[in-house]
């Protein structure tokens, strides 16, 4: 199998965008 570093790279941005939202909605309602 072909590890492209495009394919694993759009997931895992994605994924850090949701956790950085997730994060700053929490600190704005604490």
């Amino acid at each position: 199998m072909q590890h492209n570093s495009s394919c694993v790279c759009v997931p895992r941005l994605s994924t850090i965008i949701v956790v950085a939202a997730f994060i700053v909605t929490c600190c704005v309602v604490l």
